[in-house]
């Protein structure tokens, strides 16, 4: 007996099933960090990615941090049908770390209103490039439609007002981040 319900669900979910998965270090979400990754756009012009990053103790943790990503990627350089190149990606993405590690200020130390922003929820820009190989061309047999490499450019909400009310005083490139990153297409 078949179960028509329970078949048209599963395809109407299909949209849930992740296009890649994303690792990456540093660049604001984890001393080291791995994802899931989705295709978004006709020809692929954008990615949407979920994390979860870790930042040991000996690197300024223990943290752990969850971030949903999301590129858009305007110009597409194709060489030959071995690679494409994304030079200039913008995008924005969250980040969140849970736990009680924010907390340890102060609560009479400082006045009402002092620390004004979130604790542990940051608003991010972000600037990448991208270079994504055909994996059915140059690993054939391993079931990867691709696999790209990537660095990332961010900064965040809290960091862009500390360097605007302190720009006499604050180098630009000292609020800058850095990620590098590799993603697989199944």
């Amino acid at each position: 007996m078949a179960f028509p319900i329970l078949k048209a669900n599963s395809q109407g979910a299909r949209f849930l099933i992740p296009d890649g998965a994303v690792t990456q270090y540093g660049g604001s979400i984890g001393y080291g960090s791995v994802g899931i990754s989705y295709d978004l756009f006709k020809g692929e012009r954008g990615n949407l990615d979920f994390t979860f990053g870790y930042v040991p103790e000996s690197k300024g943790g223990p943290l752990r941090i969850l971030a949903g990503k999301f590129s858009y990627k305007p110009l597409r350089i194709k060489v030959k049908d071995i690679t494409a190149i994304y030079p200039v990606n913008p995008g924005t993405f969250v980040s969140y770390t849970p736990g009680e590690q924010f907390e340890k200020w102060s609560k009479t130390q400082y006045p009402k209103g002092y620390y004004w922003w979130s604790k542990s929820t940051r608003i991010h820009v972000s600037l990448s490039t991208e270079a994504k190989f055909n994996g059915e061309k140059l690993l054939p047999k391993t079931g990867l439609k691709a696999f790209s490499i990537y660095s990332e450019l961010n900064t965040n909400d809290l960091y862009g007002v500390s360097w605007f009310k302190n720009r006499d005083s604050m180098s630009f490139l000292e609020i800058v981040r850095v990620g590098y990153g590799v993603r697989v297409y199944f």
